[in-house]
């Protein structure tokens, strides 16, 4: 698998972004600009998290910014996280999800 993937696709106006792979402070700098666009260009997002293989700090706290800027936007949005167990566990238990509950 690639270190990260980024697919993000307008489904009806709707902004279906899915992120894989390898989410680090090492891999996140590349995906921030196609984010900012979809960002600038859509007013309704969902967004996917699925097959990660690791998640750093910075690459939750660039999605907490990006659920943070959507709320103060007004634009709707979702985060669904599709983990694997041992990866849910590690976020669960560092309070990381309660952000996005």
């Amino acid at each position: 698998m690639e270190d990260i993937k980024l697919s993000i696709t307008d489904n009806k106006g709707t902004a279906d972004i899915n992120l894989q792979g390898k989410l680090s402070i090492m891999t996140i700098e590349t995906i921030i600009p196609e984010l900012n666009s979809a960002i600038d260009k859509f007013s309704e997002f969902n967004f996917t998290l699925e097959n990660i293989e690791q998640m750093d700090l910075s690459a939750m706290q660039m999605l907490i910014s990006i659920k943070k800027t959507l709320s103060s936007e007004q634009k709707k949005h979702t985060f669904t996280f599709r983990l694997s167990e041992q990866m849910q566990e590690s976020v669960t238990e560092a309070g990381l999800l309660q952000q996005f509950n």
